[in-house]
């Protein structure tokens, strides 16, 4: 896993990330997503992560709020591992 940590707006890589260092024996919680909104103003960027059922009906589980910086740092992140994933993998069907 790759990860970038922007403190104080320097950029550092990690092989692997640190969930919560006060929980070291305790895994960070994972959840499925298959259902995603972006909202935005001026000041910051909300990302809701979300499962949608068969009827459509999504179940909204994480929202998380970041700056516009970090929200562009997390963009490059998405997009090299997306297409590490196609180089790899193959470009993969459109989601449905």
């Amino acid at each position: 896993m790759v990860s970038v940590c922007l403190i104080s707006g320097h950029a550092n890589a990690h092989a692997d990330a640190v969930a919560n260092p006060e929980r070291e024996d305790t895994p960070p919680e994972a959840r499925y997503s298959n259902c995603f909104r972006v909202g935005q103003n001026a000041y910051e960027f909300v990302f809701e992560f979300a499962q949608c059922d068969t009827s459509g009906r999504e179940y909204v589980h994480t929202r998380i709020v970041s700056s516009p910086p970090h929200a562009r740092e997390f963009y490059e992140l998405l997009r090299a591992a997306i297409t590490e994933h196609q180089q790899r993998y193959g470009a993969s069907g459109d989601a449905h």
